[in-house]
């Protein structure tokens, strides 16, 4: 998913830039795939809860499958 995109919701909006700057965070070095993996997922639930807590459930349904596919994954590339 490139960039992001807003929602016009500004609470989902707000916690969207919020998990971003934790996702950048934990992969900024040289992390293992294993944990690039895990903060891609943990970044996916974290959008999806926001989604869920905010009413829209096609965000939520976006970001629950992506979670879902990359957790799967296990450690492999995405």
């Amino acid at each position: 998913m490139g960039g992001i995109s807003k929602t016009g919701s500004k609470a989902h909006d707000d916690a969207v830039l919020a998990a971003e700057l934790v996702l950048q965070n934990a992969l900024a070095g040289t992390p293992t795939q294993a944990q690039a993996n895990a903060a891609h997922v943990n970044h996916f639930t974290t959008v999806r809860d926001s989604a869920i807590a905010n009413n829209l459930p096609a965000v939520a349904a976006y970001f629950e499958n992506a979670r879902r596919v990359l957790a799967a994954r296990g450690n492999a590339p995405p």
